[in-house]
């Protein structure tokens, strides 16, 4: 009986190293997926060559998320500062790809959730909706500080009324359009 209660231990402990050594690869590759470059395929150097980071961009989003929604939880803020994670597997794809290439946004919604579960996370950041409209405006925000003058371009401008819309309809569309305004 001594043998058994021997292997038992042996094999709990071999369990609870591949536990520590999965987590400790998933901390890494979660790190490391902050060095992808956003920004790469625009077709203004200023954006394209700015150095925006999926790290950086999240952080961001982060700190927006936080001080748009009082009842953000920790949860929240984590999906905030690992959204964009995937994009070390798939790159930043540019919006007008996801919008003009028919089932674009559905592989990379396929394409996230696989990489995701190759990680062993079953339930990926979700993009709920003080989350969706802080990554948008932050974009925006992005956009207004290095290329100001983009935003009198159509595509900018109707994105701008988008993130308008979408904070208005979580009631607090006038605090973004201060965070937006000159």
């Amino acid at each position: 009986m001594p043998n058994d209660a021997t292997q038992i231990r042996q094999w709990q402990a071999a369990v609870k190293e591949k536990e520590a050594q999965l987590a400790i690869e998933t901390m890494r590759v979660l790190w490391g997926s902050g060095f992808v470059n956003r920004w790469h395929c625009n077709e203004d150097p200023r954006l394209r060559n700015s150095g925006d980071t999926t790290a950086a961009h999240q952080q961001r989003v982060a700190v927006l998320l936080a001080f748009l929604n009082p009842d953000a939880t920790k949860e929240n803020i984590v999906d905030a500062l690992l959204h964009d994670a995937p994009e070390v597997f798939t790159g930043d794809v540019p919006r007008p790809a996801k919008r003009d290439i028919p089932n674009m946004q559905s592989a990379l919604d396929d394409a996230d959730r696989n990489w995701w579960a190759t990680l062993g996370v079953l339930d990926p950041p979700e993009a709920e909706s003080f989350l969706y409209l802080a990554d948008k405006l932050d974009a925006w925000l992005f956009v207004k500080l290095v290329a100001p003058d983009l935003l009198d371009k159509p595509e900018w401008s109707g994105e701008g009324a988008k993130v308008i819309k979408l904070a208005a309809a979580l009631n607090i569309g006038d605090i973004v359009r201060r965070v937006m305004a000159p």
